[in-house]
Formats: structure tokens, C-alpha cells, sequence
């Protein structure tokens, strides 16, 4: 789970409960599953483009309630999702690492 607060207000409020319901109601089968052509329950809704991959409020806001970015799943299919995603979490770190640092030595060095 986040610790970043913004994502953590953002997931937790009514608006996000809302959103969240109506994507469940609109699109009840995991999308991933669907896929494979096997029918199974949507339980979760997914960013997939995460919402802490942008700095500000706004920009995190908009990318939370985005239908567009939203794809619905079951829990398993949920859970191997972020196991790709933190997979390859370690280069994306680095990578962004690198750039901040690129960008000081930029501004101060």
C-alpha cells in the first residue's frame, strides 16, 4: 500500500467510493481474465497508469478518476499486476534516481 498521503486521500474518499462502484457495476467481469476467455467477478478497479507516476495534486486527481485509466479485476489478477509492476520496480527507481540527480548537479553543481 501507498504511503504517499495525497494517493492515500485520494483512494479514501467519496468520490473514489463512487467511481469505483459505478466502474464495478458498468464492467462486473475481470478484464485481464475476460481476456483469456475465462468469466470471472470483478472485485477490484486498477490504475493503470499509477497515480503517484505524476507530482502534483492535480495531475494525481486527474489520473485517480479517469475512467479511462481504470481497468477492472479480480484479486488474483489484481495482485499479479503489481508483481509485474514492482518487477521491474527497481529499474523504474534507478532510472528516476538518476534523472533527480542529473538535474541537481544541473542546478547547483
Amino acid at each position: 500500500m501507498s504511503r504517499n498521503p495525497t494517493y492515500i486521500k485520494l483512494i479514501n474518499c467519496q468520490t473514489w467510493r463512487n467511481l469505483r462502484n459505478r466502474q464495478l457495476k458498468m464492467r462486473p467481469l475481470c478484464e485481464e481474465c475476460r481476456s483469456k476467455g475465462i468469466y470471472t467477478s470483478a472485485t477490484e478497479v486498477h490504475h493503470r497508469m499509477p497515480v503517484e507516476s505524476v507530482k502534483s495534486e492535480q495531475a494525481m486527481k486527474k489520473l485517480a478518476y479517469d475512467p479511462d485509466n481504470l481497468v477492472n479485476l479480480c484479486h488474483e489478477c489484481h495482485i499479479e499486476v503489481h508483481k509485474a509492476l514492482h518487477s521491474r520496480g527497481k529499474d523504474v527507481v534507478k532510472n528516476k534516481t538518476e534523472r533527480e540527480v542529473k538535474s541537481f548537479k544541473g542546478r547547483y553543481l
